[in-house]
């Protein structure tokens, strides 16, 4: 059986690195685009699996998502690794 691939559009570089980091250390098969616009071929030739949500994404990474240790959301940012 092959590796499920996931298909992740985002336009911050840092969210996209520690986002495959993560799927690719769980064999997944990754692919990632900057805009919606750049997505649209990968997505077309891939056929990336189930859409995720940062947020819920953080819900599944994080021991107390509450108190998050690897993603925070910051204003006016949205989601981005903890430095």
């Amino acid at each position: 059986m092959s590796a499920a691939r996931v298909l992740m559009i985002e336009d911050e570089p840092e969210i996209r690195r520690f986002v495959r980091m993560a799927l690719q250390s769980e064999g997944l098969e990754f692919f990632e685009a900057a805009t919606l616009q750049c997505g649209h071929a990968p997505a077309r030739t891939h056929r990336p699996g189930p859409r995720v949500h940062v947020a819920n994404l953080r819900k599944k990474l994080e021991v107390h998502p509450n108190r998050p240790q690897w993603l925070v959301k910051e204003a006016g940012v949205d989601y981005r690794p903890k430095t």
